[in-house]
């Protein structure tokens, strides 16, 4: 059943993609007209807190899209590939739960904007952020750490160190903002500096020759890390002010674009199984390093 379901899921790649592009062209079609309607150049639309409530179902919709076209790193039968296989399994797992995580998050941000539930989605939307920015972490730590075979249980250290973290900021938000509403706004931003960081520091392992992305694209997605800064616009879901409204649509839009070329791009890595390649050659490129490393230690202290 399940291999039926990845059949056709490849079978119909093309359009999946293609229906995600056209979403992101829809959302971006959004905030042009709500901006010429505020603007008085267009007035036969709907209002633009109809059209604020319309764009994350926009998203919430694109994302699932995504979530439906996850697909892990290829077999490979060589036995010197075992581990890589295991690392490339292992960031194939963290990365599905960011797509996951997104999507609950724009689930979320969809319902919040009809039911208006302040305090309770607030929570959820940060909880959910911040797994995503958790689980991007851990995507880029399958790449630079060792954590498969004899360094499983090292692993597993560091993903309840991860989760540790993600939810005594959660905690202390929580606590924080008992004694003062202004608490939101600080924790607001530092998740959007906490995951732009982590971001790009997975951004910057597609930079590595071993992997080599054009570009173009890691400039682009280097933007994507930047834009992560704005996640206090994303967040809030209740306000009248029109000019937080057309920064929310206009900053989701380019942000959808976006995310849906980071989708893209490492789903390529990962099927085209050059990502396990590089688990490989990273790993004994390090182990060369660190080999190299002792020798000259040894040698100069003789």
């Amino acid at each position: 059943m399940l291999a039926w379901l990845a059949r056709t899921v490849d079978i119909l790649r093309p359009l999946i993609q293609a229906l995600t592009w056209i979403a992101a062209l829809a959302h971006l079609a959004i905030w042009a007209g709500a901006y010429a309607q505020t603007h008085e150049l267009i007035s036969e639309l709907p209002s633009l807190a109809t059209i604020v409530k319309v764009a994350p179902i926009i998203q919430t919709i694109a994302i699932l899209m995504l979530v439906i076209a996850l697909k892990g790193p290829p077999p490979k039968p060589e036995a010197e590939y075992r581990f890589a296989i295991a690392a490339s399994q292992q960031f194939a797992v963290a990365w599905s739960g960011v797509w996951i995580a997104l999507f609950f998050f724009w689930l979320v941000r969809s319902g919040a904007a009809f039911v208006g539930s302040r305090d309770l989605a607030h929570y959820s939307l940060d909880v959910l952020s911040m797994a995503a920015a958790g689980l991007v972490l851990l995507s880029y730590l399958t790449m630079v750490v060792s954590s498969a075979g004899q360094d499983s249980l090292r692993w597993f250290q560091i993903v309840i160190r991860v989760i540790l973290g993600c939810a005594a900021f959660i905690l202390a938000e929580f606590l924080a903002s008992i004694y003062t509403e202004k608490a939101h706004a600080f924790f607001d931003a530092c998740q959007g500096l906490f995951a732009g960081v982590m971001l790009a520091l997975l951004i910057g392992r597609f930079e590595s020759k071993l992997i080599g992305s054009p570009i173009w694209i890691v400039a682009l997605l280097y933007a994507y890390a930047v834009l992560q800064f704005a996640y206090p616009i994303i967040v809030e879901h209740e306000t009248d002010d029109v000019s937080i409204q057309l920064r929310f649509l206009f900053v989701s839009s380019i942000a959808l674009f976006l995310k849906i070329l980071l989708f893209w791009h490492v789903r390529r890595i990962v099927v085209s199984g050059q990502l396990t390649d590089y688990m490989l050659q990273y790993r004994q490129l390090s182990e060369r390093v660190l080999h190299e490393k002792r020798r000259n230690s040894s040698a100069a202290a003789k």
